[in-house]
């Protein structure tokens, strides 16, 4: 949980200094209660979150079409590219 939370830290100071001021929890609590305790489980959270966000921005309501949890990190961002084709 150390290093996930330096990681974030870390994150969240490059997004203040580019002028991004959306921040990630520091808090353990919250990255208990959403599952994730390791940077690689961060990173496939953060392409979740993005991945709904593009879908919703495109007219999409309801459901997800897909299970981003038996997706690969790398499998979301091929389906958010997909979405924005």
């Amino acid at each position: 949980m150390d290093e996930l939370l330096d990681h974030i830290k870390q994150e969240n100071t490059l997004k203040k200094l580019s002028g991004d001021y959306i921040f990630y929890s520091t808090s353990p609590d919250f990255w208990e209660h959403e599952g994730v305790s390791t940077v690689a489980e961060f990173e496939h959270w953060k392409a979740r979150v993005q991945y709904e966000k593009v879908y919703r921005e495109s007219g999409h309501r309801g459901f997800l079409p897909i299970c981003l949890h038996d997706l690969t990190t790398e499998q979301i961002y091929n389906e958010i590219e997909k979405l924005r084709e």
